[in-house]
């Protein structure tokens, strides 16, 4: 993802090094005719040296020179000299290669070779839709046929052609034609989605006789997704990739939240579970322990209280337990809810055991107070006031618990 976001923010086009005159070398010459064209090169960048080559054209081009030096903002002019002695009529294609060791530049050349004596003009024309086909595009051609050697009808043979620049034949179809004066007509071909990606040769020829016309317009065939398409495709998954990840760590982080929840009850459970397994063990000693059925039945009356109490105390605790880790859960902070499980930890319940202490400690002095009166310890007076603190106590305690 982060390779394909640093790909797309650093698709810059290269920097020119140099520049050329022309970028298509389109000639129109007869049968055994020589024709001259020039090419300037120009040197933007530091001294460099060139090399120029031909592709598919070494047997009838001659290039004044294949390797120079220029210096920054020196040009250069090259004579390029098309020889059509011995060709036959027909369009050749090939390419002019021009290098400077870090950059390269591919120039189409496209000769066309007419007979000595022409019946018909050609006249395509081309759209700016022509210019750019994707693979698997639909290339349409307008073709117009003017009849300049009389007014009749003829049938005309033509064979339209689509070539690359190593001269290679891509596409290729015939037909047969009538045409009077003018006639007017759409070509189409349907690029295969093979083709490689660079610079073609649209051809048509004409053939009445002995007579051969020509015509023929340079296109490109680019990916079958345009740079402006394969960026906002990138641009695209890379939101589309971040969306996920965003979503991804919500889910988590979600489920990590409600994992420490799940801790917090599962704790708070065990926790209840093991109190009222301690005090039931407390009143099994007692039942031991005790030496008469009074004394067994007022001690296992007070531990019962005290189970109720404390786990009333407990559970009190534990619902302002969840509550608050509810209210921290909003924080969005695993951290700080795992700090705070581990700080509930750390204190237990302290504060419930308080309460229900004091609350069997309280209950415990009133049985005392209730015995040394009987003993004759005390007077009944001492004993009435002492029982009244004592319950108030007691009941102070109750609600403020409740």
């Amino acid at each position: 993802m982060l390779s394909g976001a640093y790909l797309f923010f650093n698709n810059k086009p290269a920097p020119e090094l140099f520049k050329t005159n022309l970028v298509l070398f389109r000639s129109i010459v007869k049968e055994n005719e020589i024709f001259e064209n020039q090419l300037k090169i120009t040197n933007i960048d530091k001294e460099s040296k060139y090399t120029i080559k031909l592709n598919n054209f070494d047997d009838f081009i001659k290039i004044s020179e294949n390797n120079f030096s220029l210096n920054p903002n020196e040009n250069k002019t090259i004579n390029i000299t098309f020889n059509s002695n011995g060709k036959d009529p027909g369009i050749y294609v090939g390419s002019l290669i021009i290098n400077n060791n870090e950059s390269e530049k591919e120039i189409p050349l496209i000769l066309e070779v007419q007979s000595d004596e022409t019946y018909y003009a050609i006249q395509i024309e081309t759209n700016p839709e022509n210019k750019l086909i994707k693979q698997e595009g639909v290339s349409k051609t307008r073709i117009n046929l003017f009849n300049v050697r009389d007014t009749r009808t003829h049938d005309l043979s033509i064979k339209y052609l689509i070539i690359n620049t190593y001269g290679d034949t891509i596409l290729k179809d015939d037909e047969i034609i009538n045409v009077g004066t003018k006639t007017s007509f759409e070509k189409t071909f349907i690029i295969p989605k093979d083709t490689p990606i660079g610079n073609y040769i649209f051809s048509i020829l004409v053939n009445e006789e002995n007579s051969v016309s020509t015509s023929s317009y340079q296109f490109e065939v680019t990916s079958k997704r345009t740079s402006e398409e394969r960026n906002f495709i990138l641009i695209a998954s890379i939101f589309i990739i971040f969306i996920l990840i965003g979503i991804l760590l919500t889910i988590y982080m979600i489920y990590e939240r409600n994992k420490l929840f799940g801790i917090l009850k599962y704790r708070q459970k065990n926790d209840l579970i093991n109190y009222r397994r301690k005090i039931e063990n407390e009143e099994k000693n007692v039942l031991l322990k005790s030496k008469s059925k009074k004394e067994r039945d007022k001690k296992i009356k007070e531990l019962v209280t005290a189970k109720k109490r404390l786990l009333f105390e407990m559970k009190k605790e534990q619902k302002i337990q969840r509550e608050k880790f509810a209210e921290l859960d909003k924080k969005k902070s695993k951290e700080l809810l795992k700090n705070q499980l581990e700080k509930w930890r750390r204190e237990g319940y302290n504060k419930a055991i308080k309460s229900a202490k004091l609350s069997k400690n309280l209950s415990f002095k009133l049985v005392k107070l209730e015995e040394a009166y009987k003993e004759g310890y005390i007077s009944k007076d001492s004993y009435e006031k002492g029982s009244e603190r004592i319950k108030k106590a007691h009941n102070k305690l109750k609600r403020k618990s409740l």
